[in-house]
């Protein structure tokens, strides 16, 4: 069984440049050419897949500073959350994104999907979900 990776829709300017070296070398080598050859080179320069994170964090107001919290899955260790929380007094906003720059993994904060969420029925503290997407910077 052929093993599988994901790439982009259209060629990278990379892979193209792989795809025509693989092109020409070949051509060179062996007077024809290889359609496997040349897919071989573009996926191998292939860039990696983004990591992207979804994660619920869960703010709370004490006195106008609050605080973020993960809740507590699998997707929180892997976004590197475990453990973590974070406290800010310029809103809850505010709080999340600084519980994103804790990460032990290195994530693009400025570029964070942080949107609210409806509060859970019969919640009876001040607090307010928030469903958030978070990208990975590459290295």
């Amino acid at each position: 069984m052929d093993t599988w990776k994901s790439v982009p829709q259209r060629l990278t300017p990379e892979m193209r440049q792989a795809a025509e070296t693989a092109a020409r070398q070949y051509m060179e080598e062996t007077g024809g050419n290889s359609l496997d050859a040349i897919w071989a080179a573009a996926v191998a320069a292939a860039p990696a897949q983004p990591v992207i994170h979804e994660l619920e964090i869960i703010t709370s107001d004490r006195n106008n500073t609050y605080r973020a919290s993960p809740r507590v899955c699998h997707a929180t260790e892997l976004a590197g959350l475990q453990g973590k929380s974070a406290t800010y007094t310029g809103g809850r906003v505010g709080a999340v994104q600084r519980l994103l720059e804790k990460s032990r993994r290195p994530l693009n904060v400025e570029a964070a999907v942080i949107v609210p969420m409806l509060p859970e029925r019969g919640d009876p503290h001040d607090r307010t979900r928030y469903s958030v997407l978070v990208q990975e910077r590459s290295a």
